[in-house]
């Protein structure tokens, strides 16, 4: 073997490593090929550069890697030493080395062998692995402040519901008992914001946050956030509400997220704002409207702002409960924003405040004006309307009948599926609410049933109550046809808008037409009206030609009965049977379109007759 070949050149020649002979002097005295995949240079460049190889070295690594080949000439061993490369400007290659002393055929010193490993991805996934389980303990920390703050959100409102509740129960006549209630009632909602926070955030992550399409009136549902905030604000903090967007402007949106984003933008401002103001502003910015919430409060350090949009973030853990919150605001808010086109701008400042902007999509849609919910509008329902609430439990019937009870409404329930069907078929309801988890037969599946059978059809008005956040566009809900969907706790002003709809569109097919009673109610000579004690027979007769038209088997006799259908309950108003059967008479419709006729029919009878009751005791 010559001196300038290395004893283990066979072997290093065919090795994917690094692999160089340093000669008993220090001197660099052969490499393989391999160095190039590892420095970019070959081993004839290497071996001419100054100072190698700790000129490849790492700065930071290089006094290190120059005390190892110290002790390896002086005879030591090591084995997968790591240290980094550093060949060029800008790469950097986690390496680690073994090296060994080397001998002649007799016995003597031929200086050391090291062998160089490329460990850079395993680095890599080491340090992920570190940044992860570095991400895992913040976050476990993090979940673990949530659920303490939870339980302070949840059971502080909780034990003032529960313990007034027993105070009004056992001392109704108590002159505070009216207050008592009042704080019952506030501290029921912010146990209900605190809910559909969660459920909200719960949503995102699933990503089943998909905007509904409705016609909205935004700054309408951002004045209405307002006004519901106004008992939650702080002594010396005064709440403003502004808009440069006309209140009857509609857009096509998902009101329920809008509401959300503005009540969490709103609480926040409020529970950080001790002194000073909170303006709440809604104007035009470009093809966006913007809901700004500006605030004198706290404010937040840019290291926070970088990070409060996170889950579960808060000013200070140590003082989190003392403000309020679990920390899910802004991220709730920034998930409804995104779904909906939008999004978050935030600004703030420690110790002058924080500015606040949403950003909604403008997507216009005719303007119409935004019925007032006050409480003269409780009373602006013919009391003909009537509702079928289906329920399995009888406690949340009692309490919708007795919502519509105090808005003048008339209601009917039903225990289940089954019975709602014939409750249904004998009544007609004008709106009918389901609940969604019922056993045997569900609300989507009730729902499809009543359409089936005939029962409810596409002129009344239908929604689903639900308490399940995610179920509000699960498949089967959408399938089932609702008209809208409902979550629980179910509001007066929810129901109020059911009955609008059902009122706008029985202006479309009025069940009776007053001009034909109003001339039928008209005394005659003898002092007696027309409809004087003749409702029943009229209602009766109606009833009367709608089974000849029902027992019709050839298509002659069918014609001839709906024509003398549509002009019987013409003579006596009733506007939406003679329409529908003059539509049997003359349209040329499939079996499945006449069944679904003939049903309707049978409907709008009913309602006739509701109708005609109430106009006779009217006169």
């Amino acid at each position: 073997m010559s001196r300038g070949e290395p004893p283990f050149r066979a072997i290093a020649e065919s090795t994917y490593d690094w692999e160089t002979w340093i000669d008993e002097s220090g001197t660099v005295r052969w490499m393989n090929d391999a160095v190039t995949r590892f420095t970019g240079l070959t081993p004839s460049e290497c071996m001419a550069r100054d100072d190698f190889p700790f000129v490849v070295v790492h700065p930071d690594d290089r006094d290190r890697v120059r005390e190892l080949f110290r002790g390896a000439l002086a005879g030591s061993t090591g084995n997968d030493v790591e240290f980094r490369l550093a060949p060029r400007e800008g790469v950097t290659l986690w390496v680690a080395m073994s090296w060994q002393a080397l001998a002649d055929e007799a016995g003597g010193a031929k200086g050391l062998r090291t062998s160089v490993r490329d460990i850079h991805a395993r680095k890599l996934a080491e340090e992920r692995l570190r940044v992860a389980e570095r991400q895992a303990a913040t976050l476990a920390r993090e979940r673990t402040e949530f659920l303490a703050t939870l339980s302070h959100e949840l059971r502080s409102p909780l034990q003032c519901i529960t313990g007034f509740a027993e105070l009004v129960q056992r001392t109704p006549d108590d002159p505070s008992s009216e207050r008592w209630l009042g704080i019952v009632r506030d501290q029921s909602d912010a146990v209900l914001r605190l809910v559909e926070d969660l459920l909200h955030f719960v949503a995102g992550e699933r990503d089943e946050l998909e905007p509904r399409a409705d016609s909205m009136a935004l700054a309408a549902i951002v004045e209405r956030e307002v006004n519901a905030a106004r008992p939650r604000v702080h002594e010396g903090v005064e709440l403003r509400f502004a808009t440069a967007v006309d209140p009857d402007e509609r857009i096509v949106g998902d009101a329920d997220h809008v509401r959300r984003v503005a009540a969490n933008l709103i609480g926040n401002a409020l529970r950080f704002t001790h002194a000073g103001f909170v303006d709440v502003r809604v104007e035009h910015r470009g093809s966006m409207l913007a809901i700004l919430v500006e605030d004198t409060g706290t404010g937040m350090s840019a290291e926070l702002l970088q990070r409060v949009r996170q889950p579960y973030v808060q000013g200070s853990p140590s003082t989190s409960q003392a403000r309020g919150g679990v920390g899910l605001g802004l991220s709730i808010v920034e998930s409804l924003l995104a779904a909906m086109g939008g999004a978050l701008e935030l600004e703030s400042t420690p110790g002058v405040g924080t500015r606040v902007t949403a950003l909604v999509p403008e997507v216009p849609r005719v303007r119409a004006r935004v019925p007032s919910s006050g409480s003269d509008a409780l009373h602006a329902f013919e009391r003909t309307l009537l509702v079928l609430v289906v329920d399995d439990l009888a406690p949340a019937r009692e309490l919708v009948l007795a919502m519509l009870r105090g808005l003048g409404v008339g209601a009917i329930e039903a225990a289940d599926g089954h019975d709602a069907i014939a409750v249904a078929r004998e009544h007609a309801p004008d709106v009918v609410l389901v609940d969604y988890h019922m056993p045997g037969r569900d609300g989507p599946a009730t729902l499809r049933a009543m359409i089936d059978e005939g029962v409810v059809g596409e002129e009344s008005v239908t929604a689903l109550l639900t308490a399940n956040l995610l179920a509000v566009r699960a498949p089967e809900t959408r399938a089932a046809g609702f008209s809208r969907v409902l979550t629980k706790p179910l509001r007066s002003t929810d129901l109020l808008s059911l009955l609008r709809e059902a009122e706008a569109r029985r202006a479309t097919d009025p069940p009776l037409d007053r001009e034909v009673l109003d001339e039928l109610a008209v005394a005659g000579r003898d002092g007696a009206s027309l409809l004087g004690g003749r409702t029943a027979r009229i209602v009766e007769a109606i009833r009367a030609q709608l089974e000849a038209l029902t027992a019709c088997t050839d298509a002659d006799g069918f014609r001839v009965n709906a024509h003398a259908l549509a002009g019987i309950a013409a003579s006596f108003g009733a506007h939406e049977v003679s329409m529908l059967a003059r539509a049997l008479e003359h349209g040329d419709v499939t079996d499945a379109e006449h069944r679904a006729l003939r049903a309707r029919v049978e409907r709008a009878s009913i309602r006739f007759a509701r109708a005609l009751a109430a106009f006779t005791g009217q006169r």
